[in-house]
């Protein structure tokens, strides 16, 4: 009990020190369109392989923010 109990406190005061922050930097979404994917597992990682996506990736963010923009595909992956 006293573990669970120490958890819930910390996590109590996690979620306050996060409520009282102030958020300014916009986190975005991306949204990107495809007709044929695949995702692949080798072990831990992952793979993501798709030969038809949009020529636009779209973007957004939530409140307080409430941003969108659109961006060409090609310029998303190539910011990686």
């Amino acid at each position: 009990k006293r573990i669970v109990g120490s958890k819930l406190k910390a996590c109590r005061k996690d979620l306050r020190l996060r409520a009282k922050a102030k958020v300014d930097v916009p986190r975005s979404l991306f949204v990107q369109m495809g007709t044929q994917c695949s995702i692949s597992r080798d072990g831990d990682q992952f793979t993501f392989s798709s030969s038809r996506l949009s020529p636009e990736t779209w973007t957004f963010s939530d409140r307080p923010f409430r941003m969108e923009d659109e961006v060409v595909t090609r310029a998303f992956f190539d910011s990686f």
